[in-house]
């Protein structure tokens, strides 16, 4: 993203970093561990992917996110590993992720079938990303947290 003059780079869910040019189409991200972040382009001057400490990260130029089926993210989901149900229920046009503790947080949609959490606290997770089979059903979440693993299955009822 550009503000003003600058460049900035930002990870789902992560903080805007600063990126300082050190050549062309080439970046240091200073304020995290000095990532090198290479531009790479085509025969007419298109970037179609960058590199990240080595990483290649293709150019995502559209969202194949459908807000017309947020219905289907719905259901219950169990935590095997921290021994917990989550609940992701579809109110007025937006999807909810219900939990005990921290009761019904928004999802925002990111891309594709990941989304931030918003409303939650620094010691819960940020983000989400669902996890879909190989025919395309959806078969769990992951929550972007350390203390968080897999969350397995959808509880069927």
């Amino acid at each position: 993203m550009q503000k003003g003059k600058e460049l900035w780079m930002q990870q789902t869910s992560d903080y805007p970093l600063l990126m300082t040019a050190i050549g062309n189409d080439k970046f240091i991200v200073k304020d995290n561990r000095d990532q090198l972040m290479t531009f790479h382009r085509n025969e007419l001057n298109q970037v179609t992917h960058i590199t990240v400490n080595g990483k290649e990260c293709p150019l995502m130029d559209k969202n194949h996110y459908d807000p017309d089926t947020l219905q289907e993210y719905a259901g219950d989901y169990r935590g095997e590993d921290i021994k917990t149900i989550y609940s992701i229920v579809y109110i007025n046009d937006t999807l909810k992720l219900g939990h005990i503790r921290m009761g019904k947080l928004s999802l925002q949609n990111i891309w594709d079938d990941d989304f931030q959490i918003l409303g939650g606290n620094r010691w819960f997770a940020s983000a989400l990303e669902f996890i879909r089979d190989d025919c395309g059903e959806i078969t769990g979440f992951n929550l972007s947290e350390h203390r968080f693993l897999k969350v397995k299955k959808k509880l069927r009822f």
